[in-house]
């Protein structure tokens, strides 16, 4: 699962065009929020991570997971804008990954 976590990271990093480091930090920037939540919903979905687990990994509080992997949730649910986002995001992960 690590190794998976790093690669999501190292990806999602080039995809927002962030920092790998930036993800893990209190960065409050735009593109670097839009890549953690997306990573954290992404794990959390397709990968069954618990919010304290996701907790652990990225050094913040299980309400901070919570509250962003809801953000992406609610936002697929009901705006083009983050349905697109992470619709764009995965099609690209898979890619790369094959």
């Amino acid at each position: 699962m690590k190794s998976n976590i790093a690669d999501l990271c190292k990806f999602a990093s080039r995809y927002f065009d962030v920092e790998e480091n930036e993800i893990y930090s209190h960065s409050r920037t735009g593109n670097c929020v839009n890549a953690k939540h997306i990573i954290w919903y992404h794990l959390h979905v397709e990968y069954g991570m618990s919010v304290g687990k996701l907790a652990q990994e990225f050094f913040k509080t299980r309400r901070t997971i919570f509250m962003g992997i809801s953000k992406i949730r609610n936002g697929i649910k009901t705006q083009r804008y983050y349905r697109d986002l992470y619709n764009n995001f995965i099609t690209e992960y898979k890619k790369a990954a094959r």
